[in-house]
């Protein structure tokens, strides 16, 4: 069984570390909606943190607007945090 790079586990889409966010989403092998142990994944972290540029990045490379384990989606999570400008980017979506 092949590992897979995972961007949650990493954290760094809501902690802001665009850098190494950008390194992961140029790996081939990087699986970019896997779960936490909550059913949260990275988009969830990034709407969460309100790191916009980040959220948009993993839209761009392909991330799904998937519900945690509480049925919550990244839109909500934002909206719930106040993060106006990444609701809209979903909103457009």
């Amino acid at each position: 069984m092949s590992k897979k790079l995972n961007i949650y586990s990493n954290t760094y889409s809501n902690r802001g570390h665009e850098k190494c966010v950008d390194l992961l989403l140029d790996c081939s092998d990087l699986d970019i909606d896997r779960r936490s142990n909550k059913g949260t994944t990275a988009l969830h972290d990034a709407a969460e943190s309100n790191s916009v540029s980040i959220f948009e990045k993993l839209l761009r490379k392909g991330a799904k607007f998937l519900r945690n384990e509480q049925h919550v989606s990244p839109l909500i999570t934002a909206a719930l945090g106040g993060h106006e400008k990444i609701v809209r980017n979903i909103i457009h979506v």
